[in-house]
């Protein structure tokens, strides 16, 4: 975590606190401030704790006389939630055009978009799916499937997972 202070008054430390839920916050690390000065001054911390869910940080900047002004949180996901994104297609192959499909991993904060194209590329079905780590996805009231061959595309932020689904 990088920060910069184009000046400081009266500034004693900073602390960098890490959370899942915005609730209950955690020390990362403190950061003894310059106290009174006019520069810009850079400042730089690593949290080296691995983090297998989407983790909030805040930065907490404390006066020499105890007053304290927070910033954040910003929200940074993990590395590892992407490693267990996927989907699943039941049934596949289909004999009466209607599928479901099983979605994990989604990424929490971004819109998830899933594309149905036909054999000749065309996108015969696109719908965005809100605020889910997981989900059921019945094509059932939305499409129906005539016999064919499909590609199945689902994006989450930067995961994206592609399938095919045959329709006898």
């Amino acid at each position: 975590m990088n920060w910069t202070t184009a000046s400081e008054v009266n500034a004693s430390h900073f602390d960098i606190e890490v959370s899942t839920d915005k609730k209950n916050w955690t020390l990362v690390e403190k950061v003894e401030a310059n106290g009174n000065t006019s520069n810009l001054i850079d400042y730089s911390i690593n949290d080296d704790q691995e983090y297998q869910t989407t983790v909030y940080y805040r930065l907490v900047q404390y006066d020499f006389d105890g007053q304290n002004e927070t910033f954040g949180p910003i929200v940074v996901q993990s590395n590892s939630l992407g490693n267990n994104f996927q989907a699943s297609v039941f049934p596949n192959p289909s004999t009466d055009g209607q599928v479901s499909i099983q979605i994990s991993g989604m990424n929490i904060g971004t819109a998830t978009t899933l594309q149905i194209m036909n054999g000749k590329g065309n996108v015969v079905l696109y719908d965005t799916i809100d605020n889910a780590t997981s989900t059921v996805y019945s094509l059932k009231n939305k499409i129906e499937l005539e016999p064919g061959l499909y590609i199945l595309r689902i994006v989450s932020g930067t995961s994206k997972e592609m399938k095919k689904i045959i329709i006898q």
